[in-house]
């Protein structure tokens, strides 16, 4: 009988040294992917820890500093003005988890009053936890948009309105109501401190009594419940100015509002709307990026021209794709650099009273000037190859 081959299954010397090579290069990428994508990674698989408050930057006296508050997929922005005011842009959806979030983060930086609330416009992840803010804080000043059939809304939305109507604060000795805004283009909010002096703009959306305004879409007759876009273009858009830095708050506008405030702007249209405040949306240093990094919102032609040095997009897990890697690679086209709070929990921006210092944009769970962008912007660029490879 003929012997079996005792050689049929042994590797060759040279296919050795392949296996070996292959082995090691393996050994290596993994160590180069683990190193590159440490931070995002372990943001993702550590939810519960990402938004641990640390303190290793103090603000100074007449700094001003925003807090992009990671409420998960919605919007809140907690900001602390210059002259010691503060404001509170919507509140995220509606959790008892979130409300709280929000109104102990504010505690913990010692507040007590809010000054300011915006609610940009109506939808559930700008305005859920409105209520839980009033039970928790005295509010001076309310915006809202104008609407003129609530039943058209939802309770929550109705229950804010009402929040807003019952509201009493104490100013020393003597009680006021919360005073009730109609946000629209043209109302403004400055410095009560002629130190510390910063503008904030309403660019829109277009006023009350305009006919092809934002308002008349949202409040169209015959009663009809108005669709997401009317009640997303109705979005509160705010300009900041501070020592020369300037930010933009962008709501959940589409890009036909987008467009429509570039072209505004080349005009010179807001410059006779303040007074003696100007805008200029050229080349924002922080750009608050519309809808959750929606593909309606983000428009070449308006990143092209506010070109922002930041890009923060407030954003959680979500079932409509937010952020679209469209979007995300169109900033970083423009040299933006991205920032994430479902990659790296609350963003702060800080604006010092001392101009010659930059604007300093950073992840809070870091405690120092933001270090994560540049690998940030990595992942974009893998999530620009397949939207599977990086978690919306």
């Amino acid at each position: 009988m003929a012997q079996k081959s005792k050689n049929k299954s042994k590797l060759t010397k040279n296919q050795i040294f392949i296996l070996k090579v292959v082995i090691v290069f393996i050994i290596a990428a993994a160590f180069a992917f683990a190193f590159i994508f440490k931070d995002p990674i372990m943001n993702l698989l550590s939810g519960t820890n990402k938004n641990k408050k640390t303190a290793n930057i103090v603000r100074g006296t007449n700094d001003l500093r925003v807090h992009f508050l990671d409420v998960q997929q919605g919007d809140s922005i907690f900001i602390e003005l210059p002259d010691g005011k503060v404001m509170l842009i919507d509140s995220g959806d509606r959790s008892n988890d979130r409300a709280n979030f929000i109104c102990n983060y504010i505690e913990g930086l010692s507040y007590g009053q809010i000054d300011y609330l915006l609610a940009t416009h109506t939808d559930a992840d700008h305005i859920g936890n409105m209520v839980k803010i009033f039970e928790r804080f005295e509010i001076k000043n309310a915006y809202v948009p104008y609407v003129e059939d609530l039943t058209r809304f939802s309770q929550t939305y109705n229950n804010f309105i009402a929040a807003i109507e019952n509201e009493k604060y104490m100013e020393g000795v003597e009680e006021k109501s919360c005073r009730k805004i109609y946000s629209e283009q043209g109302e403004k909010i400055t410095s009560t401190d002629e130190n510390s002096s910063f503008f904030l703009g309403f660019i829109s959306p277009r006023g009350i009594s305009e006919a092809e305004g934002e308002y008349a879409a949202l409040n169209k007759v015959p009663p009809q419940k108005p669709t997401a876009k009317t009640i997303n273009d109705a979005s509160a858009v705010l300009y900041l100015e501070y020592m020369a830095k300037t930010m933009l708050f962008t709501g959940d506008i589409n890009a036909s509002v987008e467009e429509r405030l570039v072209s505004y702007d080349k005009n010179g249209f807001f410059n006779g709307i303040f007074g003696q405040y100007s805008v200029d949306l050229e080349n924002i240093d922080l750009l608050k990026v519309a809808h959750h990094g929606s593909s309606g919102s983000s428009s070449q032609v308006f990143v092209d021209y506010v070109k922002p040095s930041y890009a923060v997009i407030s954003v959680g897990t979500n079932t409509y794709g937010h952020p679209q890697a469209e979007i995300i690679s169109r900033f970083v086209a423009a040299s933006a650099t991205v920032m994430r709070t479902d990659v790296g929990g609350t963003v702060i921006a800080d604006i010092y009273a001392d101009q010659s210092k930059p604007l300093t944009v950073y992840y809070e769970s870091e405690g120092k000037p933001e270090t994560l962008s540049y690998k940030i912007n990595i992942v974009c660029f893998y999530q620009k190859k397949s939207d599977e490879f990086f978690i919306n």
